[in-house]
């Protein structure tokens, strides 16, 4: 049986019932006599303790209140119920504690089951609900919210994704990326069509592992225990880089990568340190190169691995940890970064050819360029096509005529290609040759046809 007194007031039970059910039978909503959370009677000896301790003394937690009268007064004491199913009302109040989110009292509400005398725990809990469905989008406006629903373990990953702006990185997976991160799960098929890029996100960033039977089971849902884990293994501390890509290439523009770290450990950090990894998990770089005392900071990485060389093109993951003095070592969820060199290389096919004869201009760029442009001598420019991608590259393609109408006269000319990136350009000049077309010669792109000789 959960102890709920102490044995000064086990004497007094004559006096009162402890019942251990949600605080509602017991307080109103905004009860001052509730007060902060003092530590929970039923978790001194549940598998979570160790876990919902630390959540508890960073404030973010909150239990089911109940009178008790001990040592002699009468106060409220509390249970956290960690083996009832977490709801997602609970999960967003925890989570918009978790990320310190400014409460957000704005009324009416946009969302029908969320009013703004909305509580949970016997305390008004509106302006922090409100908060993390703005913060995150966790309903279309208009629709419910469904905070009663308990949560599924697929709530968790998207709540969580969410709150870490991870789901732009789970939109852009490609299907054989998405496909590659479930196989390993034999109820892959189960997850939801939608939702398979937010799985897929999850596992690759390490996020969720999965169950020794090889399953995922997204569909199960969470006992109050398992989501404030889930919470405290994801957010206590958390990377953010300034953006997602960043090119080492002496242009000037996004040179290196800030990367933001935060502790949500009110000063009892003991030692911190961030690592970039490649996608297998290959630890690259340590930033700092030697741990620092304290809460985590920002830093500022400029592609180079701890040898000091720079790191090829592709894609990467920031995480890091932070040890507390309760010997507790805390991992950031990983993020994707890339590294990206802005390069164009171009050439023409033939680089020699008749007025009026076709030729073709091939290029490649890296970098994410956002278009090609073509500027023949005369005329207008002109922009290529993508055609491919190729080990990093993208392939652009254009097909072009030797007009004297684009400035393409007999003899030799400079055509201009351009490719545009964000923040940069990239560009080269390639050399055409026009020739005179023989005489008698027959429409462009056929062969000379010459009129026959007649004899008697």
């Amino acid at each position: 049986m959960v102890r709920f007194l102490t044995k000064a007031a086990v004497l007094m039970t004559a006096m009162v019932i402890l019942i251990p059910t949600p605080a509602t039978a017991w307080v109103s909503p905004g009860d001052p006599g509730v007060g902060t959370d003092t530590w929970y009677y039923d978790l001194e000896t549940h598998w979570s303790r160790p876990y919902i301790l630390t959540l508890w003394d960073e404030g973010v937690t909150n239990g089911y209140p109940f009178p008790i009268f001990e040592d002699g007064r009468w106060h409220f004491g509390f249970n956290f119920q960690p083996d009832l199913n977490m709801t997602r009302g609970q999960l967003a109040y925890m989570m918009s504690k978790v990320f310190r989110l400014p409460l957000d009292h704005s009324t009416p509400s946009p969302w029908p089951d969320l009013h703004p005398n909305y509580s949970l725990y016997g305390r008004p809990a509106y302006g922090e609900v409100s908060a993390a469905a703005r913060t995150w989008s966790l309903a279309p406006e208009g629709t419910p919210l469904d905070l009663i629903r308990s949560v599924r373990r697929l709530d968790s990953v998207e709540f969580i994704l969410a709150a870490l702006d991870l789901i732009p990185y789970s939109e852009q997976l490609s299907a054989g990326q998405i496909q590659e991160a479930l196989a390993p799960f034999s109820d892959r098929d189960q997850i939801p069509p939608t939702s398979r890029p937010t799985v897929a996100a999850a596992v690759i960033l390490g996020l969720i592992i999965g169950y020794n039977d090889n399953t995922l089971r997204m569909e199960a849902e969470l006992s109050r225990a398992e989501a404030a884990t889930i919470l405290y293994r994801s957010c206590l501390m958390r990377v953010r880089p300034k953006y997602p890509v960043f090119h080492p290439d002496g242009d000037g523009y996004r040179e290196t990568l800030p990367i933001d770290a935060m502790g949500l450990r009110n000063g009892n950090n003991l030692r911190w340190q961030l690592y970039i990894t490649d996608m297998e998990g290959q630890r690259q770089a340590h930033l700092p190169p030697d741990p620092v005392s304290g809460d985590p900071s920002g830093v500022t990485w400029d592609g180079r691995g701890d040898g000091g060389h720079l790191l090829p093109d592709g894609e990467y993951l920031v995480g890091g940890y932070v040890d507390d003095r309760r010997s507790q070592t805390f991992h950031a969820v990983s993020v994707p970064i890339e590294i990206a060199r802005r390069d164009l290389e171009a050439s023409l096919i033939p680089p020699e050819v008749r007025l009026d004869h076709h030729f073709a201009l091939t290029a490649r760029t890296r970098g994410h360029a956002l278009q090609l442009l073509v500027q023949p001598p005369g005329g207008d420019e002109m922009g290529a096509f993508k055609v491919g991608e190729e080990d990093g590259w993208t392939l652009w393609h254009l097909d072009l005529r030797a007009s004297a109408e684009r400035g393409l006269t007999p003899g030799e000319h400079l055509i201009e290609v351009e490719a545009v990136f964000e923040g940069a350009e990239r560009s080269v000049d390639l050399m055409i040759t026009v020739t005179e077309p023989p005489l008698a010669e027959g429409p462009p792109g056929e062969p000379a046809f010459v009129l026959p000789v007649l004899t008697r």
